[in-house]
């Protein structure tokens, strides 16, 4: 969803300057951000279970911030992980 809205809200910027170019980072890191942010999810749930922590809200919204610029910056380093687990997981389902 975020990467979604970040990639709509550089679009629109881009579209009232159009002599600017859309960033070569947008193109490669936005697409990927959704197979990085699954795999950090993944790990986090492996991690913690079902257990619930109890914390302040602006130290949540702080870390959650955090961690999605972390997800989307490392996007192409960890997505390719997520995409190999989910091809190997969806072949595995189908046959």
């Amino acid at each position: 969803m975020m990467a979604g809205l970040l990639f709509w809200v550089f679009s629109a910027a881009n579209e009232t300057h159009p002599d600017r170019a859309m960033p070569w980072w947008m193109l490669v890191f936005v697409p990927l951000y959704p197979y990085s942010r699954f795999v950090y999810e993944s790990m986090v749930e492996f991690i913690v279970g079902d257990n619930v922590f109890f914390v302040s809200a602006i130290l949540m919204i702080s870390f959650k911030i955090v961690s999605m610029l972390a997800c989307l910056i490392l996007a192409p380093i960890i997505a390719p992980i997520g995409l190999v687990y989910l091809y190997f997981q969806h072949s595995r389902n189908s046959a």
